[in-house]
């Protein structure tokens, strides 16, 4: 029997960038994102902490939203190894294309 992927609609993306992160970064302090990014985490991990207290562990696979463009934005623990993190500029809505 084959198999059947669900596939949804085509968005929008303004560019994706590849972010690296040397060996060693660990925390950085609150800051915000320049624009809404929807990051794809490669390889190696981070913990997120918002403003509002929400704290959350992203392993290798795994995406976030950041949308946190004003204010006082995020923190960001990082694991000890280098890694890569995809970016995907995204527009304000995620209209069908």
């Amino acid at each position: 029997m084959p198999l059947h992927f669900e596939v949804s609609a085509k968005y929008v993306a303004s560019g994706i960038r590849f972010t690296h992160i040397p060996a060693g970064a660990r925390q950085v302090d609150w800051h915000t994102v320049p624009e809404r990014v929807l990051t794809v985490r490669l390889d190696g991990s981070a913990e997120y902490q918002t403003s509002d207290g929400d704290e959350r562990l992203v392993p290798a696979g795994s995406f976030v939203l950041f949308e946190d463009v004003d204010g006082k934005g995020h923190k960001s623990l990082h694991s000890p190894e280098e890694q890569t993190v995809l970016w995907i500029s995204l527009p304000q809505g995620l209209e069908n294309t």
